[in-house]
């Protein structure tokens, strides 16, 4: 199981300190997109936010947006997918 501070403050987690996001469903550990997606799919809403805001630290000035309702297609799609290899797309995606 990997532990990873919670940013404070953080709407991903806000009040806990820390994300828990057990080794076994961590889709940064795996290569291929099915298991990538089937990973993100059986994580919680506030792992898979705290996912997104912790590879895009900037995106947290987006203060008003709810990022535990991100789906886990737009998800994939920030962390893997072309959004996520491009950061004009990425502001498009979200």
């Amino acid at each position: 199981m990997i532990l990873e501070p919670a940013s404070p403050g953080s709407p991903a987690q806000a009040g806990a300190l820390f994300v828990q996001i057990p080794a076994e469903l961590d889709p940064r550990l795996v290569d291929g997109i099915g298991t990538q997606r089937q990973r993100l799919a059986q994580l919680s809403p506030a792992q898979r936010s705290y996912l997104v805001l912790e590879r895009y630290p900037e995106l947290r000035a987006f203060g008003a947006c709810d990022w535990q309702r991100l789906s886990v297609r737009t998800t994939f799609s920030i962390l893997f997918g072309e959004s996520g290899r491009h950061y004009a797309k990425l502001e498009l995606a979200v």
